[in-house]
């Protein structure tokens, strides 16, 4: 699993990724650090938890990061405009796709793995 997002505080998402990564699947999340300004990065307790499960917690400074993706399997990419934090899949109305195209998810993830090594 291949996450680019903005933030990651929902406690269910949070949980979910942990699961995976706790069966064994690899998961990387390639995000900001303080999306929201310099003073604080309410991120930090999930990135911890995250990072504790074995996930692969990225932080990209090069770019601003305002994607909201994941790629499953390479078979399956979710793409909207939800922030992963618990008032935004709670409260605001949101949009989101699942691509299957393999053609398209794998120009993503190829855009993916030069970002994340960056």
């Amino acid at each position: 699993i291949d996450v680019y997002q903005q933030s990651v505080q929902d406690e269910g998402l949070t949980n979910a990724l942990v699961g995976a990564a706790r069966a064994g699947v690899k998961v990387r999340v390639l995000m900001m650090p303080f999306p929201f300004g310099p003073k604080s990065d309410p991120n930090i307790p999930n990135q911890k938890q995250m990072r504790e499960a074995g996930i692969e917690v990225g932080l990209a400074t090069h770019l601003y990061i305002h994607a909201k993706l994941m790629i499953v399997d390479g078979q399956k990419m979710y793409v909207g405009s939800s922030n992963f934090y618990t008032p935004t899949l709670d409260g605001a109305r949101e949009l989101g796709v699942i691509v299957q195209n393999t053609d398209q998810i794998k120009r993503v993830q190829e855009v993916f793995q030069g970002d994340w090594k960056r």
